[in-house]
């Protein structure tokens, strides 16, 4: 092989194994990319020039998801969620990722990962969730089958908290 060849050879090698770990954006800079949310898309609190996903109803229990067009989230190692809080909140939500198997009928049992977090201050608040550190319920096939990601402001123990007033900025799944 030539000096030419190889080098070029090299070079895709580099570009493929560098675009097969990137990092992949959901929501960001007022767009959904690559999921489709159920809340609206309103103009941030702290400037409205920025625009930003109401999340008020966690103050009453409610709940975001999104349907996604990457199922495999396996290559992923973190989920990066800003979140805006008008007042000082010390709300716990539930991240679900739902992950069922093929052959297994939702309703009859719901398969899934999660995990509890705690949206605590106010202002810009960032949360990283470690995809490894997830539970798993059920029959979860796992990270290579993500159907649906969630977050949730009761249940699991969870009771919403009235006073929060959240707003998610953007979320993102981090490779390294």
């Amino acid at each position: 092989m030539s000096a030419k060849k190889f080098i070029l050879a090299a070079g895709i090698v580099c570009i493929l194994s560098s675009a097969a770990f990137a990092d992949e954006v959901l929501f960001a800079n007022g767009k959904a990319e690559n999921a489709k949310f159920s809340r609206k898309i309103v103009p941030s609190p702290d400037n409205p020039k920025n625009k930003v996903l109401d999340f008020t109803v966690a103050a009453k229990g409610g709940g975001i998801s999104a349907t996604l067009t990457n199922h495999d989230w396996s290559k992923f190692k973190t989920l990066e969620l800003k979140f805006f809080s008008k007042e000082k909140t010390d709300a716990k939500l539930m991240i679900i990722l739902d992950s069922q198997p093929k052959d297994l009928d939702r309703k009859k049992s719901w398969s899934y990962l999660s995990k509890q977090i705690n949206i605590k201050g106010q202002g810009w608040i960032t949360v990283n969730v470690d995809l490894a550190k997830m539970g798993k319920a059920r029959k979860a096939v796992g990270l290579k089958q993500i159907d649906k990601f969630s977050i949730s402001s009761k249940g699991w123990n969870i009771k919403p908290v009235k006073t929060t007033m959240l707003y998610i900025g953007e979320i993102k799944l981090i490779s390294k």
